[in-house]
């Protein structure tokens, strides 16, 4: 079974507004979620993100020095 869509995981609730900000204006389809329990047990917010685009995302997360600790697929 193929993920349907990874979570994003960020240091802060403050890089992951500005992560999914930037990504929501280069036209990447992204939204922000509660951590899954699978994931993390602590309580937080994720970006959600299409499998496919993953890859794509992290790049551009990371040249705006936004790179995620961790992304997961789900």
């Amino acid at each position: 079974m193929q993920a349907r869509f990874s979570v994003a995981i960020f240091e802060s609730s403050t890089l992951v507004l500005r992560a999914e900000r930037a990504c929501l204006q280069a036209g990447f389809k992204v939204k922000l979620i509660p951590v899954p329990r699978s994931v993390a047990s602590d309580c937080g917010v994720c970006l959600r993100v299409e499998t496919p685009a993953k890859d794509a995302v992290v790049r551009h997360c990371a040249t705006l020095q936004l790179a995620p600790l961790s992304v997961h697929d789900i």
